[in-house]
């Protein structure tokens, strides 16, 4: 498979400071690859930067980021937002925060579909939107789309933005800590429709973490970052029982007690 994302010798500050410092990788077509650390190591800053969606007070220093052989950094800001509504598609941590509390889910889809698609009617609108809804596994999404954000569980909410994100059938979607506010069993069932999403359409996912657990359920290939730094790099298996740098190795000391690993499994 081609590398549809490279990342080549990307160095980030926020102001003055580094934070990130000459990261390098890449992500092929179809594959899944976690980029995982810890608080302040810099892999939501990489995964922002690939977005488009840095602060201000963010500056790319050094190094280039290419998506499908195209240079990402050198695009308007205008054709930014074009590629992420369409061949990229990102969702964030926090799903409440992704949907206006004043509309119902099934408003929201509508004006989204309307917005890529001008002049498609509200009632084929809100016919994908549950279909995509059903993709999901959620119950009865008939119902559903008359619902306000309030009205639904994170789960269910983060299976909301996923199925919105999806409906652009983008090559690539980016993963911002989708499950870390969400309980251990709804983590679960989240990280089994990311993969069949996978497997299904091909989309690729990076996707940031500050858990093993998550990488070991979910990556095919995984990264580990410490102080902006990648300091491991290679296929899932080979980091987690193999690892090579004492940081990995503390992120695996890290991992849940057996109990929760089962319900993740």
């Amino acid at each position: 498979m081609k590398k549809l994302l490279e990342i080549v010798n990307l160095s980030i500050s926020y102001g003055n400071r580094p934070t990130v410092k000459n990261v390098s990788l890449h992500l092929r077509e179809g594959e899944i690859h976690c980029l995982v650390g810890g608080t302040g190591s810099g892999k939501s800053t990489v995964l922002h930067a690939i977005a488009g969606i840095s602060s201000k007070a963010v500056t790319v220093t050094g190094g280039e980021i290419l998506f499908d052989g195209a240079a990402l950094l050198a695009k308007t800001e205008s054709e930014r937002r074009s590629l992420l509504g369409s061949r990229i598609a990102l969702i964030f941590q926090n799903p409440e925060a992704y949907f206006d509390s004043l509309m119902t889910i099934g408003d929201q889809f509508t004006e989204f579909l309307q917005h890529i698609q001008p002049g498609l009617s509200k009632e084929n609108c809100l016919k994908i939107s549950t279909e995509a809804l059903r993709k999901m596994r959620l119950d009865d999404p008939a119902r559903l789309i008359r619902l306000y954000p309030f009205e639904l569980s994170g789960g269910m909410l983060q299976r909301c933005s996923i199925a919105m994100a999806m409906l652009t059938k983008p090559k690539l979607l980016l993963a911002d800590e989708p499950t870390s506010a969400l309980d251990i069993v709804t983590q679960a069932k989240i990280l089994g429709e990311l993969k069949l999403l996978n497997q299904e359409t091909g989309t690729a996912i990076l996707m940031v973490t500050h858990n093993m657990k998550v990488a070991e359920t979910l990556a095919d290939t995984v990264s580990v970052m410490h102080n902006g730094e990648i300091v491991e790099t290679g296929a899932t298996d080979l980091v987690l029982h193999h690892p090579v740098h004492s940081y990995t190795k503390e992120l695996i000391r890290s991992l849940p007690t057996m109990e929760e690993a089962r319900l993740i499994d």
